[in-house]
């Protein structure tokens, strides 16, 4: 499995993936603007055209973020979302970020693990954050804000 940068071919790949996991989820044209995007880095797990997992994260000065990540249901708890955190953590490091931030649903017990297995810690809440279609009903769920040093 290659753990890399992604490039715009995985645009629609991403949009699927994302889509799969999401709800509502991000159109392909959002991840073509961010793979172009010269503050942003999308890594990926990847074994040819199969598309397994990615992190997203923007770098301003010395703070990131992690816009989104995911990895295929098929293939979670698998070390893949592990690994593209380090990965992650790493590149962001060696471009000169000292902290990583990002947040979370409050629902998202799995992510919320691994995150705090990788050291981060919580530093606030957002009450009714998120938003996601259940039919025709909005619904409303709270973030879990983390943060790392790097």
């Amino acid at each position: 499995m290659i753990l890399d940068i992604l490039d715009g071919s995985f645009a629609a790949r991403a949009a699927q993936l994302h889509k799969d996991g999401f709800n509502p989820s991000w159109p392909e044209s959002d991840f073509k603007d961010h793979i172009n995007r010269p503050s942003d880095y999308m890594i990926g797990a990847y074994e040819g055209e199969q598309l397994f997992g990615f992190i997203l994260c923007r770098a301003a000065a010395r703070q990131a973020e992690i816009l989104t990540f995911i990895t295929a249901p098929k293939k979670q708890r698998t070390g893949i979302g592990t690994a593209l955190l380090q990965r992650a953590e790493q590149l962001l490091k060696d471009a000169g970020v000292q902290q990583l931030f990002l947040d979370v649903a409050e629902d998202n017990i799995a992510a919320q693990q691994l995150y705090k297995k990788a050291g981060y810690y919580i530093y606030a809440k957002r009450p009714g954050y998120y938003r996601r279609i259940e039919g025709t009903k909005t619904v409303r769920i709270g973030a879990i804000l983390l943060q790392k040093a790097l």
